[in-house]
């Protein structure tokens, strides 16, 4: 599938960071990553807990730079744990571990559980 289907099925806008993003969001200049810019309301990437702004850093520990390596990390239908940098009130930061869920079972719209 193409990259923006892939972004799509998971409900997730992501940028790759660089100059600007990492003002905006006071990075480091060596900070690598890519950032949530959107979420899609009930998504695997809502349902795992993203929120915009965050930055994914590892996919089952493995360094996330780009896109096209997040989208090969997280490829096949499965729960993948990501390593996620997220901004905190008063400047402070977070880094939680989320998990992705993109197995089947959990995409399924059965109504109420």
């Amino acid at each position: 599938p193409s990259r923006r289907k892939a972004l799509e099925s998971m409900g997730l806008d992501l940028e790759v960071i660089d100059d600007e993003i990492r003002s905006d969001l006071g990075l480091g200049d060596k900070f690598e990553g890519v950032v949530v810019s959107q979420i899609g309301f009930g998504s695997p990437g809502d349902r795992a807990g993203l929120t915009r702004g965050d930055v994914i850093l590892e996919v089952n520990r493995k360094p996330i730079k780009t896109i096209d390596v997040f989208l090969a990390a997280v490829a096949d239908k499965k729960p993948y744990l990501l390593r996620v940098r997220r901004p905190g009130s008063r400047g402070q930061e977070a880094y939680l571990v989320v998990t992705l869920d993109l197995s089947d079972k959990s995409n399924e719209d059965d109504g109420e559980e």
